[in-house]
């Protein structure tokens, strides 16, 4: 029955690893809640790719 609790309790305190803390739980569908890589730009051209990429997702 110990060995059973020791078991049990150690797998509900595997989602208390560190890295597992303070992530985002809630998303807001649309909305990029990611890191901002030094507020820069995406140039025209990869916006273009990437639209193009998006467009064979939905075929």
């Amino acid at each position: 029955m110990a060995v059973g609790l020791l078991l049990a309790a150690g797998f509900l305190l595997q989602g208390c690893r560190e890295e597992e803390q303070g992530r985002i739980l809630l998303f807001d569908k649309g909305t990029y809640i990611g890191k901002v890589v030094d507020g820069k730009k995406l140039d025209p051209a990869t916006v273009e790719q990437l639209n193009k990429r998006a467009e064979k997702q939905w075929m």
